[in-house]
């Protein structure tokens, strides 16, 4: 019965199902593990890295910001197709409203940004995202579908500060990519996204905020989550870890806002419990820095507002993991 309906994401089955995006979402749930926790000071990100071969050439565009022009009827401004994230000491802009040597549409042409570190310190990712200043998204699922939706994510948010001379609300960016994702299950000739998101973000109004969508097009805000493979074995280790408590009381029911911004974990803690989920997750494998990637989202103690997106290196990721490993020791001695 089901193989008469699932060549269309149009029609429903009997059961009232659209078998094309369970696909999908099947899909993702066959990728790299992603993790994401609320904290205190800050939001955290960690993936899973899946090395298909020790001969695959590293990326090549690092301290680049490709620049498209896109011109408009009174004006022209260059929004950057590719974001590569870098360390905390260097302000990448969200885009450059200089003008190029000449007006082109090729991204060949367009000037580079100038503030962009001519050494090796950019630490490139193909699972996390930098969407704007204020801003990130992890993904699982194909990567060439995220890249569409990641450019709508850009364009739309680049287009907003452009009009209203401020940040994008962090909801109402993940609603404009969500309701673009719901358009492909709903007309004829097309095929949903077979990728998952989890976007990270800061707005004055809100703090840090952290959501996770899917083909269909949902989105729901959690304080930590995990999509991916083993998405059921990840949750339920945050279930019992995150806030430090594995079990509710009938007083949690009276608790207020503080009492639970006082239960989350500072940004050094999500980070282990991150590594925590991806040990629990990953196939049996030994954990290592080759085959993690953490992300960290804080503010900028002197600049306020600002957000500091920071890929960790191999040495500090090795660090964290040695750290989850010696608890994990040392709570079975005990």
């Amino acid at each position: 019965m089901a193989r008469r309906y699932d060549s269309s994401t149009t029609t429903f089955s009997p059961e009232g199902r659209l078998h094309q995006v369970e696909y999908a979402i099947e899909a993702i749930n066959n990728a790299g593990t992603c993790v994401g926790i609320l904290a205190k000071d800050g939001v955290v990100m960690a993936t899973e890295r899946r090395v298909t071969s020790g001969l695959l050439a590293p990326a090549k565009v690092r301290n680049l910001i490709i620049s498209v022009a896109l011109t408009f009827p009174t004006c022209s401004w260059y929004f950057p197709t590719r974001i590569d994230l870098v360390p905390e000491t260097t302000d990448i802009p969200f885009w450059s409203f200089r003008k190029p040597k000449q007006h082109t549409h090729s991204v060949h042409d367009a000037e580079p940004c100038s503030s962009v570190p001519s050494d090796n310190q950019c630490l490139t990712s193909d699972k996390t995202y930098k969407l704007c200043s204020h801003a990130a998204c992890t993904v699982a699922g194909l990567t060439a579908d995220a890249n569409i939706l990641i450019d709508q994510a850009r364009l739309r948010a680049g287009r907003y500060e452009y009009q209203y001379q401020e940040p994008i609300p962090m909801e109402q960016l993940v609603e404009h990519v969500c309701n673009y994702k719901q358009a492909y299950t709903q007309y004829g000739g097309l095929r949903p996204f077979g990728v998952a998101f989890l976007f990270v973000g800061y707005d004055a109004a809100h703090g840090f905020q952290l959501y996770q969508s899917d083909p269909s097009g949902n989105y729901s805000g959690w304080k930590a989550t995990v999509i991916g493979s083993n998405n059921n074995a990840g949750k339920s280790l945050l279930k019992t870890e995150y806030g430090g408590s594995s079990s509710s009381s009938p007083d949690d029911a009276m608790s207020t806002d503080e009492d639970a911004d006082a239960s989350m974990p500072d940004v050094a803690e999500a980070l282990r419990l991150a590594v925590k989920v991806l040990n629990k997750t990953m196939d049996g494998t030994a954990p290592s820095s080759e085959k993690m990637e953490l992300f960290t989202m804080t503010l900028d103690e002197n600049e306020k507002g600002r957000c500091i997106h920071r890929i960790l290196p191999a040495a500090e990721v090795q660090k964290v993991i040695d750290e989850v490993e010696s608890e994990t020791a040392a709570a079975g001695d005990s």
